[in-house]
């Protein structure tokens, strides 16, 4: 049986292309309760933990090849692969406040060499085994996550950069405390405070090329079974709110469709939306996804923001096929193949200046047209964004890459993108028909 490549790449949920979309925005307000199936309201006020300023530090990917992983996906996205300590078994891609860390568990010795070895061989050859989360203060977050029922993985700990469970982070002279996330993702609290590696700066460093600034979101997928479960546990143990919200009956048709909730930390500097599927007369591409993941909850994207996105897309443009054939330093076969989602047809592009109201210039639709790059609005800013096709090698993972045009920064501004789904959903559809000639 084939598997779709396409399917993954939908932002955060996915429709038919008749079904109309309405989604439910909510302010991160911790005195109001929000109204996800009878689901608790955040902790109150008096009850909050002392750090709330919470942000993405790293994500953290076992692969099967960790140096030629980074290399590969640092040229993808015009980002830096530095050297660390470890060797071949630990490489970290950065730009500007992305950081990526690569673990090969062919390399890596001990525990985590088995771990990361393991996960590989069931869900896939590129997959993100921990969300680093950075804290304030790491004691008081473990402390108040486990307090609340968080499932401990690892006591806090400073790490000195001398040996131990942490020594593959290029990172040290920090505290490190890690709970449960979803399946088995971890969720790592880092301190602020840590020192990078001597040896974590690039060497060659090309200042001008269009840069990718931080992750914006990191979507799960879950089983039906731990949905609720993991929405109300994930609320409790890190006091995060409810974003915003999509249900099957907004957008989920005869053939397919899910439920999908964004959780946000007090700032909203940390989103994590989550999916469960909805099986229709076929089968959801979430639990596509969840079964090509060894039937467990999952990361299935990140969504990356940049200043530039048509600096960075058309790039990135330049680079598709990528891993598909022999290239000078990558060989075709070993680490996938890179290609964005097929372009929109020109009639997207037609609707654009109704849809968006003038709030892009003619110039800027011009170069969605020209790149393939999505479009869309709610009352705060506008959304561009696009998709990579699946990495690995099954559909479990893919990048978003992003840019939210008149936000100065606020969280979430200009959406999630409900306005692309017909577009790309049009794109599966065609995908199919290929499929099935």
């Amino acid at each position: 049986m084939m598997f779709l490549s396409i399917p993954c790449m939908l932002p955060l949920l996915l429709i038919s292309s008749t079904a109309l979309v309405s989604v439910t925005f909510r302010p991160h307000n911790r005195r109001v309760r929000t109204t996800l199936n009878s689901a608790p309201s955040a902790a109150p006020m008096d009850t909050l933990p002392p750090t709330l300023n919470h942000q993405f530090h790293h994500l953290e990917f076992y692969t099967d090849s960790a140096r030629k992983k980074a290399d590969w996906i640092a040229r993808i996205l015009g980002a830096d692969v530095v050297d660390h300590d470890n060797g071949e078994g630990v490489a970290l891609v950065i730009s500007n406040d992305l950081r990526m860390l690569f673990i090969d568990g062919g390399v890596c010795d001990g525990a985590l060499g088995e771990r990361a070895d393991k996960i590989v061989e069931e869900c896939g050859d590129l997959v993100v085994a921990t969300v680093c989360i950075q804290v304030d203060d790491v004691d008081e977050a473990y402390k108040y996550a486990v307090g609340k029922g968080a499932t401990s993985v690892t006591e806090p700990v400073f790490f000195n950069g001398e040996g131990g469970k942490f020594s593959h982070l290029p990172w040290s002279m920090c505290n490190v405390a890690e709970i449960s996330l979803y399946g088995k993702v971890v969720l790592r609290f880092i301190s602020a405070d840590c020192t990078p590696s001597v040896t974590t700066t690039p060497k060659d460093v090309t200042k001008s090329k269009p840069k990718i600034s931080r992750i914006d979101h990191v979507v799960g997928n879950l089983p039906s079974s731990e949905y609720k479960t993991t929405i109300d546990r994930l609320k409790s143990h890190l006091s995060y709110g409810e974003f915003a919200e999509f249900t099957a009956e907004d957008v989920g048709t005869d053939l397919s469709g899910l439920n999908s909730v964004v959780l946000s930390s007090e700032t909203g500097a940390v989103l994590l939306p989550l999916n469960e599927p909805v099986n229709g007369k076929k089968l959801s591409q979430i639990q596509t996804f969840l079964d090509r993941n060894n039937d467990r909850a999952g990361v299935q994207h990140t969504a990356l923001i940049t200043e530039d996105i048509f600096g960075v897309v058309e790039r990135m443009r330049g680079l598709e096929g990528l891993g598909c054939e022999p290239v000078e330093g990558l060989e075709a076969g070993v680490r996938g193949c890179f290609e964005l989602m097929d372009r929109p047809n020109e009639s997207y592009y037609d609707d654009l200046p109704q849809r968006l109201s003038g709030r892009l210039t003619a110039e800027q639709m011009d170069r969605c047209r020209e790149l393939g790059i999505l479009a869309d609005a709610d009352p705060d800013g506008v959304l561009l964004q696009i998709f990579t096709k699946p990495l690995p090698d099954r559909p479990t993972f893919f990048f978003e890459i992003i840019q939210r045009v008149g936000c100065e920064g606020r969280p979430g501004c200009g959406g999630f993108g409900k306005g692309n789904f017909r577009a790309l959903f049009k794109a599966i559809e065609d995908y199919e028909e290929r499929l099935e000639a």
